[in-house]
């Protein structure tokens, strides 16, 4: 007589089937015929008779992953609640407003991910977002916010990938663009609310190709560029007291302006880049660069209003490209020197702390003034320096070009 052993094997738990219809609510379309609920791990595979469609009532999952070929859709403006993280190697659609998806977790875009997302539809998590090599998920509409207490970090590794509309929601925390980004992150327009920070460690740019709205909250940039690129109408820079920029690059078709709700001065650590558009000063009273500024608009590409721009980089030479128009000017820096390779006009004052060298036209309508002993001004072959008023603190010295006074001051 022969024995046979038969295994009997449960169904597995939060498996999409889709075999009735494509209701996510009916228990029939679930491999173990239950609808899933918080502390379910779902996962929806491809080849399946119907894709899973959210509609008409709120989901939940505990984990879900969307395998390659696989699509998820939010048809209603109701909430699908992923109690921990969201993987996506298949398609997500969020394909009318009011539709939510609310991860407690990370969200995982892997290779070949994609995404859709309609209008005020929102994309909510409180952990870590990846952009792994090879996703491809490039929004044009809809709301990614990130919210909760703890740090979240933006990787991105793929170049294929950007958001549309990215809010920091953080209470009293962090959203950080994370340096183990392997490519630029993009995003059109960003709102940083009041009581969040925001972080860039990333070698590589972030970008906003729109506007960048803040609400009182922090920007601290440690490394890399912020790039503000692309938008056609006055872009609108709020930084806050403390906050500061690594490199900050202006390539507009219109005009960067500093507004001063929360602060009158702007920090950049690194190089200041008017590659297109302008910046507009507004009421911002000063301007601190660490490194290089480059202006390649010419006269029209900075509106200094009645504000001083200081060069305070430690041990290193600084350097001004391109013709520029300051009000005041300060050379703060220490174990270097400023160079001046192109034309200058200064409404106010230059202030000459270690050292300036002038290769073009330099012209100062206020107080030329050597701060102290050490102080020198070099005047290179082609240069022509005038100034209405020399305090001579220090040394100046005519390598070849020529300098002008109208008065000398007395202290």
């Amino acid at each position: 007589m022969t024995q046979f052993d038969i295994i009997v094997r449960p169904p597995v738990a939060g498996r999409w089937a889709g075999n009735d219809s494509s209701d996510w609510h009916a228990g029939n379309n679930w491999s173990d015929f239950t609808v899933p609920t918080s502390i379910t791990d779902v996962v929806i595979p491809a080849g399946t008779p119907n894709t899973p469609v959210i509609y008409g009532a709120t989901g939940q999952a505990g984990t879900l992953c969307v395998e390659h070929g696989a699509t998820l859709s939010i048809d209603s403006p109701d909430t699908l609640y992923v109690q921990e993280d969201l993987t996506v190697r298949g398609h997500l659609a969020l394909t009318v407003a009011g539709a939510k998806l609310q991860a407690g977790g990370d969200v995982r875009w892997e290779a070949g991910s994609t995404a859709d997302m309609a209008g005020s539809s929102t994309l909510e998590l409180q952990g870590h977002m990846l952009f792994a090599n090879g996703a491809n998920v490039s929004l044009n509409d809809g709301y990614v916010d990130f919210t909760g207490t703890s740090p979240s970090y933006i990787v991105t590794k793929s170049s294929g990938c950007n958001l549309h509309n990215l809010g920091n929601q953080k209470s009293g925390s962090d959203l950080v663009v994370s340096r183990l980004c392997l490519d630029a992150f993009h995003v059109n327009y960003f709102v940083n609310h009041s009581n969040a920070t925001f972080r860039s460690e990333s070698y590589h740019p972030v970008v906003i190709d729109g506007w960048f709205n803040n609400l009182g909250g922090h920007i601290e940039c440690t490394d890399g560029s912020f790039v503000f690129s692309g938008a056609s109408g006055v872009v609108p820079l709020k930084p806050n007291a403390g906050d500061f920029f690594n490199d900050l690059v202006i390539d507009l078709s219109n005009t960067l302006t500093l507004e001063d709700d929360y602060s009158t001065h702007l920090d950049v650590n690194g190089d200041l880049v008017i590659a297109s558009g302008g910046l507009d000063a507004w009421n911002c009273t000063g301007i601190s660069v660490g490194g290089t500024w480059s202006n390649a608009v010419g006269l029209t590409g900075f509106n200094p209003q009645g504000g001083t721009v200081t060069f305070d980089g430690l041990n290193t030479t600084q350097e001004v490209h391109g013709t520029t128009t300051f009000h005041n000017l300060a050379d703060t820096h220490s174990n270097g020197y400023l160079v001046l390779h192109d034309r200058a006009d200064l409404h106010g004052d230059l202030v000459v702390g270690p050292g300036v060298q002038v290769h073009s036209d330099l012209g100062v309508s206020g107080e030329l003034d050597l701060d102290s002993p050490t102080a020198f001004l070099e005047v290179h072959p082609g240069a022509d320096v005038w100034a209405a008023n020399l305090d001579m603190g220090g040394s100046l010295t005519s390598l070849g070009g020529v300098f002008s006074v109208d008065d000398i001051v007395d202290t």
